[in-house]
């Protein structure tokens, strides 16, 4: 969770590079715990994020992650 309120911040703060690594962290760590549905809520950030660039191809690719993990934990209309 914590990684994950480092990337909103360095977001808001504009600071890509550091928002980027801290995404990536958030997603991993979250995954390595076990933590669904907030890797599913990093990956969606993470869509957000890379949609605000202008990096949609990677976006969608985060989008879909997201997607798929919100359905892992059984959250359909989420995904939906």
């Amino acid at each position: 969770k914590l990684e994950l309120l480092r990337a909103e911040y360095a977001f808001f703060q504009q600071d890509v590079r550091k928002a980027a690594r801290m995404y990536d962290s958030s997603i991993y760590h979250a995954g390595a715990h076990g933590f669904i549905h907030e890797q599913a809520l990093a990956c969606e950030r993470a869509a957000i994020f890379s949609s605000d660039l202008g990096n949609y191809v990677t976006a969608a690719e985060y989008l879909s992650r997201s997607h798929d993990l919100y359905l892992k934990w059984g959250a359909k209309h989420k995904a939906d």
